[in-house]
């Protein structure tokens, strides 16, 4: 009988150290990677940018998360390459999710590992972050993203490889576009006009600009310099016209007119006549410049000079100073 106590006595001493040297051993053994077996389930990665598409110089921020059927993980080894000539990696966080840090960041141009683990093995809830990685556009161009082989550690001892549903993962970067300057719209001025004591240009003359040619001098003089009767006046510059139309220009005179515009005389009648309106058409081009001249003379009685033009959108009307230029 004390043999068969002395006997189970033992054994169970024994059964209890041994348990204790398992639980010491397990504890203070480091964690370790490599698993010697492969287990059957799989898990994803997953590479999420914050858009799609960039611009030079833009910073680019991708966030790798794991999402696994797997039990509890104890750790992960990521490898993922990228193209240089596009982008350029200017910092690695490593989330939380696995804080231990067994193998530091290691870069190579086109090339971004590490291995990170977790004491105790964390539970993956769903999808879990393991490092964002910020990257910078530097070229036009359309890098993709790829994982090389990684692994991700179970607490069973399983080694599984990475399906990624996500890689390659495919971004562009385009050259910033220079927004079109909307171009500065200077009111016009006028036209400049030159007064002749003659019907025929010659002889003293005075400059001025004038605002519209909307002039109904009766039997006044055009400028204290100039006589009631008997002279000329020339008009130049340049008409802006406000859409791409046909527009047409109405010139009531009294006496004789000219009228030229884009180089064209669209309105001729070059004599002695009461105050009568003729016209002529051009096609213009919107915001366009094009040059104008008008030659007028009177003889004797009243004097009338009046520029009007009317077009699809633009309703008859004096032809205003904000479409008359000088120059």
């Amino acid at each position: 009988m004390f043999r068969q106590f002395f006997s189970t006595y033992f054994t169970a001493i024994l059964s209890i150290t041994l348990l204790v040297t398992s639980v010491f051993v397990s504890y203070f053994t480091p964690l370790q990677l490599h698993a010697q077996t492969t287990g059957t389930e799989n898990s994803v990665l997953h590479i999420t940018p914050d858009k799609a598409t960039y611009t030079i110089g833009e910073t680019i921020t991708v966030d790798i998360r794991l999402n696994t059927k797997e039990y509890k993980i104890t750790g992960a080894e990521i490898h993922l390459t990228y193209p240089t000539t596009g982008l350029d990696v200017k910092n690695v966080e490593l989330g939380t999710f696995m804080p231990v840090v067994l193998q530091p960041t290691q870069l190579s141009p086109g090339s971004i590992s590490f291995i990170v683990g977790s004491t105790p093995e964390q539970a993956v809830t769903g999808s879990e972050s393991l490092a964002k990685i910020t990257f910078q556009a530097i070229q036009e161009s359309n890098p993709t993203l790829s994982f090389t082989p990684s692994t991700v550690i179970t607490a069973v001892g399983y080694t599984t490889n990475i399906l990624d549903t996500t890689s390659p993962l495919a971004l562009t970067i385009t050259n910033p576009t220079t927004p079109t300057a909307t171009p500065t719209v200077i009111p016009g001025n006028g036209l400049a006009g030159t007064y002749f004591n003659n019907k025929n240009f010659t002889g003293s003359a005075i400059t001025r600009t004038d605002s519209t040619i909307n002039f109904n001098w009766g039997t006044q003089k055009p400028h204290a310099s100039i006589a009631a009767d008997t002279y000329s006046v020339r008009w130049v510059g340049y008409v802006v016209p406000k859409a791409s139309e046909t527009y047409t220009f109405y010139m009531r005179a009294d006496d004789g007119v000219r009228v030229w515009v884009n180089n064209q005389r669209i309105v001729d009648y070059w004599g002695d006549q009461a105050a009568t309106e003729r016209s002529g058409k051009i096609a213009f081009t919107k915001d366009q410049k094009y040059p104008i001249k008008i030659e007028y003379y009177e003889n004797y009685g009243n004097a009338v000079a009046e520029l009007r033009w009317s077009s699809p959108s633009t309703k008859k009307q004096v032809l205003p100073q904000a479409q008359l230029y000088t120059q």
